[in-house]
């Protein structure tokens, strides 16, 4: 017989115990967290006088609602449960089995009715009881409540740091960090090394290498990878570079680039962005053996009938541009190029191209900057109240919203937007720069100045018309190009 406090009579068998260890965040993989939990559960099973049938153990695994993993351990627990395999769900608090309040019911419910009861805090608890289901209840809603606090302060403590440009949490590859005495954040750098690397990635990539290629040179020389080695290099861990923001000085807050980070680039913007349009082509198959892009303009042109994109395709025997989503548009892709690659020319030859392509004028920029710096002042001033207790969690909140708007935006205005890269090939004679750029590059620049790019409606019979373009703008002003 099973007593209120957990005890047995002596007719009867011992109950059969289930121990649950859960820790939310391990980065090291140790385990010491989980195995002080079975260490203290052990301990309450052996003063009880239970026998002990499993320990389940979920590391590194968060079980509020915002967890984004499985945890298999959970499962098995559920299904030990369900198969009335286990007497008592031993843990240390009843947060280790779940911090949702969904899950909790559910778990609730499936115990009770399956006469299993929970143990945690030094009591055990009978949930077919009133008053234990309450408070069990309650303890579960306290915990809930605790992990989305937690969660509020993580992402407001994410969005001060993305507003004040300091990198994310997680230490990229090609970058050191350094750390005062108490242990806080002073400063990120370059590694050597990795940072030639991936420079060397870039160069190869915007040379018309292919991925792969690089991937196996830099395995057969022994370059350690990410990952320590242990996967090698790849086409995932070399696209997951090449894309990153992060080399090129800039700082993402919640999937969006919000502006510079503190931090020293590794490559160009212009190159990364350059990379960006490489690896990102929907078009990729379209390569030589090489692994040179041959066509200019896919990923940039479009439908102007649907506004989809537009793939590379053997239409009558001729490599042509046609919609992907009906044959609104097509056009033979050396026609299009020879028609196309000399206004672009013109247009990087253009005396007024960067004022167009020009964002707000020197003064404009230091004026932004300097409102980034005083907005950047204030929020340090605002974070010392809050730490010193002088100014509530709900107010700095307020400010935050009213404010960091306003530092993203000066940001903004604080970063000239003439594109490095077009800049290296405008002026007198462009041609000449306009043959040496990689596929990629020539596309970046093409992007760059013309913003959209348009193909209208094919007309059965006829030969090309320009005016199929007219759709089309340039980037900067608003001149068709008969207008140029």
């Amino acid at each position: 017989m099973v007593m209120l406090d957990g005890s047995v009579a002596a007719a009867s068998a011992p109950l059969r115990a289930i121990i649950y260890a859960r820790t939310s965040n391990d980065p090291t993989q140790e385990g010491r967290s989980v195995e002080r939990q079975q260490d203290l559960c052990q301990r309450v099973v052996r003063e009880r006088d239970w026998s002990l049938v499993r320990t389940i153990v979920d590391n590194d695994l968060s079980a509020s609602r915002h967890a984004t993993k499985d945890r298999p351990g959970y499962a098995e627990l559920r299904r030990l449960i369900a198969a009335r395999e286990a007497d008592v769900l031993v843990a240390t608090d009843l947060s280790r089995a779940t911090r949702n309040d969904v899950d909790f019911f559910l778990l609730r419910d499936l115990a009770a009715t399956n006469g299993v009861l929970f143990c945690y805090g030094g009591r055990v608890y009978d949930l077919t009881r009133t008053d234990d289901r309450f408070a069990v209840g309650l303890d579960a809603l306290l915990a809930a409540r605790q992990a989305d606090e937690t969660r509020d302060k993580v992402l407001q403590g994410s969005a001060r740091s993305a507003a004040r440009g300091r990198p994310p949490g997680r230490l990229q590859y090609g970058y050191l960090r350094e750390y005062n005495e108490r242990g806080a954040y002073v400063r990120q750098y370059e590694e050597p090394h990795q940072a030639e690397v991936i420079r060397e990635m870039v160069r190869r990539v915007l040379a018309g290498q292919s991925i792969r290629s690089i991937c196996a040179d830099l395995n057969q020389r022994g370059e350690p990878t990410p990952d320590h080695g242990k996967l090698g290099w790849n086409g995932t861990n070399m696209r997951r570079i090449l894309t990153n923001p992060h080399y090129a000085g800039l700082r993402v807050h919640q999937g969006k680039i919000i502006g510079p980070g503190n931090w020293p680039a590794i490559i160009d913007e212009a190159d990364w962005q350059s990379c960006v349009s490489f690896v990102t082509d929907p078009e990729r198959n379209t390569t030589n053996r090489q692994g040179e892009l041959r066509w200019l303009l896919t990923g940039t042109l479009k439908c102007a009938v649907c506004l989809g994109q537009v793939r590379i395709t053997k239409n009558r025997g001729v490599k042509s541009y046609v919609c992907k989503q009906s044959f609104h548009v097509t056009i033979g892709a050396e026609t299009l190029h020879g028609f196309l690659v000399p206004l672009v020319l013109a247009r990087l030859a253009a005396p007024d191209l960067a004022d167009l392509l020009a964002g707000p004028g020197d003064d404009a920029i230091a004026a932004a900057k300097a409102e980034v710096k005083e907005l950047e002042a204030r929020f340090d001033g605002f974070y010392e109240q809050a730490a010193l207790g002088k100014l509530s969690p709900a107010g700095l909140t307020a400010i935050e919203a009213r404010l960091l708007p306003e530092l993203e935006a000066a940001k903004a205005k604080s970063r000239a937007r003439v594109d490095p890269l077009i800049l290296s090939v405008a002026g007198p004679n462009p041609a000449e720069r306009w043959d040496v750029l990689s596929v990629a590059q020539q596309r970046h620049v093409i992007a760059g100045l013309i913003d959209p790019l348009l193909l209208g409606r094919t007309v059965p019979g006829s030969r090309f018309n320009p005016g199929r373009l007219a759709q089309s703008r340039w980037a900067g002003d608003h001149r068709t190009w008969g207008e140029l």
